[in-house]
């Protein structure tokens, strides 16, 4: 292809050497060949009929400015094509010969190969330009598949420029996002930052970018009306045959509905479905990072097992509903009650965990296992039609009882059942703090 090209421009310079640049028009006008004639220092620029069809260009002048040439190449390819001219204008390569897409009167792209070599004229000044545009049919049938994808995907794509610089969106890009095309044209790719991302983040995408040639993850982006949105993006680099990049191509999905349901779901598997406190599983994931933080830092903690008195009473007088409304009441008053550190979880029916964490001294942990004890009994949610509820509490600590979220949890249950042995409305511990 390549070749026949080269034939062409040949031909063209032969007449060229015999008549000079003028009487080259005459040439141009009746080649069948898509060719142009272009002056390297003016730009000025003739076509051929033939070019001219291809470029959708008025028949009337065959004159032109090599802006009429570029202003039909795709955006993506006008910097390989300047490139490439700047690589053999400097020596680099034997011809400019490149690989570019044009657009033609019904706003379709054309993939073509655009071949050109130096001449001079004896009767005119300057060096000129003069070269072939052909058709690659193969290709052409191939990018129209890519056109085809590039514009019907859902997934939204974004070319960039090396510098960076958007060259190009497809409509699922606008969807998404809502900018439209031209808002983002010519834009760095920071406008549809929302700063929630830090600047570590975007310093270690680029790294990896620059090494790898890819990266892909997580990453928060903003639409057009300012609302912060969870993307799940791929770019990666462009390259020609070289391995010279040329652009970035970034490929995202909008994942924020699907973050929502995945919190759910979490929600869901880790909290009571009636007081909306942690349940059983989330207690002793937070167990462990409690127990992790209190060694570390050398800190006593506590695991209080809470079991309500005389709640089967209140079930089997009153129903099942006045018995959730008193949970609900409770969770809600302990939740207000317990310091930021410290969490309530109810592991089913009337049990409810306290973990208390960062206590200073046995004195800490009597104070507030007492305000727990008091709190329950006197809260007014809990006398119900003349069902007084009170709590038995069993108390094990860390470091002195045990030292697994297992066996703490076991520990301040026996306490507990020793509590309501001795009489209920009390609190029991695996050994009894040394408060003086």
């Amino acid at each position: 292809m390549a070749l026949t090209a080269e034939l062409a421009v040949a031909g063209s310079l032969a007449t060229l050497q015999q008549s000079g640049i003028e009487p080259a028009a005459t040439v141009l006008e009746n080649a069948a060949v898509a060719g142009w004639l272009s002056n390297v220092q003016t730009g000025e620029t003739w076509f051929s009929a033939a070019c001219l069809r291809l470029l959708a260009l008025s028949p009337v002048a065959l004159r032109y400015g090599w802006h009429q040439l570029e202003q039909r190449v795709h955006p993506a390819d006008r910097q390989v094509l300047s490139a490439n001219l700047q690589q053999y204008l400097t020596g680099k390569r034997p011809a400019l010969n490149c690989q570019i897409r044009l657009q033609q009167a019904d706003d379709q792209w054309l993939s073509c190969w655009c071949y050109g070599r130096l001449t001079t004229s004896a009767s005119t000044s300057g060096q000129w330009l003069a070269g072939t545009l052909m058709v690659c049919q193969a290709d052409e049938q191939r990018l129209q598949l890519l056109s085809a994808l590039f514009m019907q995907t859902q997934q939204g794509v974004m070319i960039t420029d090396t510098m960076p610089k958007i060259v190009d969106v497809n409509p699922a890009f606008t969807e998404i996002t809502g900018f439209r095309r031209e808002q983002v044209l010519g834009q760095n790719p920071s406008v549809l930052s929302s700063g929630l991302n830090d600047a570590d983040f975007y310093r270690q995408l680029w790294q990896q970018l620059l090494v790898n040639g890819r990266w892909r993850g997580e990453i928060w982006n903003r639409r057009a009306d300012g609302e912060a949105y969870a993307q799940l993006l791929t770019i990666d680099a462009a390259r020609t045959s070289d391995g010279v990049v040329t652009h970035y191509i970034g490929v995202f999905s909008d994942i924020s509905l699907l973050l929502a349901r995945q919190a759910l779901l979490a929600d869901q598997v880790n909290t009571d479905p009636l007081t909306g406190l942690p349940n059983r599983r989330l207690l002793l994931d937070r167990l462990q990072v409690a127990l992790q933080r209190a060694k570390r830092q050398q800190q006593q903690m506590a695991v209080c097992f809470v079991d309500l008195d005389q709640f089967k009473q209140l079930n089997d007088q009153y129903g099942h509903l006045a018995g959730d409304q008193v949970l609900i009441a409770l969770a809600q008053t302990l939740q207000a009650e317990i310091r930021a550190q410290d969490t309530v979880a109810r592991l089913g029916g009337d049990e409810f965990v306290i973990l208390l964490t960062e206590l200073g001294s046995d004195t800490d942990l009597a104070l507030l296992t007492n305000r727990l004890i008091r709190l329950i009994e006197n809260h007014p949610d809990n006398q119900h039609a003349g069902a007084r509820i009170t709590a038995s509490i069993g108390v094990a600590c860390y470091p002195a009882d045990a030292q697994t979220p297992q066996l703490l949890l076991e520990l301040a249950d026996k306490a507990m059942y020793r509590a309501k042995q001795q009489g209920r409305n009390r609190i029991c511990f695996h050994q009894p703090p040394s408060v003086p």
